[in-house]
């Protein structure tokens, strides 16, 4: 599951990045490993660090926990992310990861809170600059 999560976010970093934004030099800037909201939990509230470089993005990707009808919302320093894809595993238990995005986010570190409708969540945060022009 873990590593269907990681390749959904690299392909669709690099699905998302036009070639010329590319060009200009995309720079890694921070990530949270998967964080755990807890065994009844349906919220998962961790810090993430956007850097001060210019033109940054922010991706947050999160699952509901064994839940295929879980609708899952994201939030840094609260205000809405942009949810840019979501997949249910049809293998299984149907388990719905998203993957959210802001453009921009504020410098410093501040609170990811992911939102599930019914589920436990599990959540992680990348982070680049370079990317918007």
């Amino acid at each position: 599951m873990k590593i269907k999560v990681l390749i959904l976010i690299v392909a669709l970093i690099f699905l998302y990045i036009p070639s010329p934004v590319y060009a200009t030099g995309i720079a890694f800037d921070y990530a949270v490993a998967p964080t755990y909201g807890g065994s009844s939990s349906i919220t998962v509230t961790f810090s993430h660090t956007i850097g001060a470089g210019s033109n940054m993005i922010l991706f947050v990707s999160a699952t509901g926990n064994q839940s295929p009808t879980a609708t899952l919302t994201a939030t840094y320093n609260g205000t809405s992310m942009t949810e840019l894809c979501h997949s249910i595993d049809n293998v299984g238990t149907g388990v719905p990861t998203y993957l959210f995005y802001m453009k921009n986010p504020p410098s410093g570190a501040h609170n990811v809170v992911v939102t599930s409708s019914t589920a436990k969540v599990v959540a992680s945060s990348i982070s680049y600059s370079g990317v918007i022009s």
